[in-house]
Order: C-alpha cells, then structure tokens, then sequence
C-alpha cells in the first residue's frame, strides 16, 4: 500500500490555505504525523500560528512519492507562494523535490551549515534518512554527471579537475626546498627532535631500565607503544605510557643509524 500524501494548512481567520505539504507514514511514528507536526516549519508559517488557529486537511492519500510530489506542486503553483508575491502560501519551495525552487542566501547556508558541524544523527534519524532517500528518483542526467565525476578516481570522491591539478604542478614546479628543511622533514618522519637534546632511556614503573634509544620512534617500535604518546611523556603531558617511563639523555643525538 502505498504511504504518501499531501496535506494542507488552513488558517482560520480568513478560511485561505497558507500551506501545502507532502508526509509519508513509511517514515513516521503515527499516522499523518508530518501533516501535524509543528516542528521545522519556517518563521513565516510560525508567524501565523501565532495569530490564529489552522486547520489540517488530509488533500490525497495512499500516492506513491512521485505521485505526492506531483500534486504538492500543481497545488503551490495553484495558490502561489507568499515570498513570490504569487499567493497566500508560507512554503519557500516550488515543491516536488524538497528544495526546489529555494531561494537562500548566503548568510542562510552559513546558517546551517554551522548548526551542522559537530552534530551526529541517531540511529533512528540515520534509519529515516535511508528509507526517504530509497523513495528519491535520480534522473538519467544526474547519472550521467556522477558516472564522469568518477572517471581516473578510484575512491570515487574528492576528485580534482585537471585545471586544478596542473595549477598546483605548475606552482611546484623550479621549487626546492632548503637543505634544512628537508633534513628536519627526515628527522621528524623517525621520531627525531629537531634540536638534538639526545637518546631516550625506557624505564618501568617500578623503577625497572628498559632500554635505551635513540629517537622516540626505535623506543615506540621496539616497546609497543605510541610514537606520539612517548613525545608527549617526554615533553611533561604525559607521566607515562603503557606503564613505561620515559627521559632524554644530556649528549647530542647521533645523525647515524
């Protein structure tokens, strides 16, 4: 059976139609949830409810999503959207699909997408988001683009374009970097401190030695433990790690293996 349908929002101070919506029961707790729900809905929609009541009124039940999607737009279009100068409507979109027909702008996408970062969705709201995109119908063009955004990317994402990529070769190109430079990039891949303060001795908890090392990714390898943890003992962050202690020695580190 099929679960969608278009619901309308009647105010009833001018008996007028000031919303058209599409729910779909596959997705909600009860039945016509979305059509009585008051949460996420525009401050235009909201400014009315403050003056008057409304009234639900289930338009068309039992549609495929298409079919919801299909009427939803005939029926904005009938009555016009408010924020067009069209009609009485509070919606901000044509309808149809989610977002079309949406005009943001630039301080309304910084908007959300600072209330997004940092904010992880439950299990049910993950469960939700897969079913209503299962519904979503992607069009042949659409295809298209994502089958030649793929094109020479085996992970599939982040790709670049070639305009871009022969940028950054371009901007390399006749750079090299100073003897110095290169010489601490090699140190800090082993472990070794840029200043030379010396080797590294391992001691136990209780006091026991453990060895002796000359930078802190021989100590990480030869006992198990984290490069990055070990600097940080070493640096007074840390006491310990994985029950070891860990000291530099006075003399100079030597550059030989």
């Amino acid at each position: 059976m099929n679960s969608c349908y278009v619901y309308l929002h009647i105010r009833l101070d001018k008996s007028e139609v000031f919303y058209v919506g599409i729910g779909n029961d596959k997705i909600s707790k009860t039945k016509f949830e979305r059509a009585y729900s008051k949460h996420k809905r525009n401050r235009f929609w909201q400014a009315i409810i403050k003056k008057t009541g409304y009234l639900v009124e289930i338009y068309k039940e039992n549609l495929t999503w298409e079919e919801a999607c299909y009427f939803e737009t005939q029926l904005i279009a009938l009555y016009g959207r408010r924020d067009l100068n069209t009609g009485p409507l509070t919606n901000l979109t044509n309808g149809g699909e989610g977002a079309n027909g949406l005009k943001m702008t630039v301080e309304s996408r910084e908007k959300m997408r600072q209330r997004k970062i940092g904010k992880k969705q439950t299990p049910e709201q993950i469960e939700k988001t897969k079913i209503a995109l299962s519904n979503r119908v992607i069009s042949d063009e659409t295809k298209a683009k994502i089958a030649l955004s793929k094109i020479g990317n085996k992970n599939g994402v982040g790709k670049r374009s070639e305009d871009f990529g022969q940028k950054i070769r371009n901007k390399k190109i006749g750079i090299a970097r100073p003897l110095e430079v290169r010489i601490n990039i090699s140190k800090a891949k082993k472990g070794i401190s840029h200043n030379g303060k010396g080797k590294i001795i391992a001691f136990k908890k209780d006091g026991t030695f453990s060895g002796e090392f000359k930078h802190t990714y021989e100590a990480a390898k030869q006992l198990g433990c984290s490069q990055q943890l070990i600097s940080k003992v070493l640096t007074g962050e840390r006491k310990s790690t994985n029950g070891f202690l860990f000291k530099r020695l006075g003399h100079a580190v030597s550059n030989s293996k």
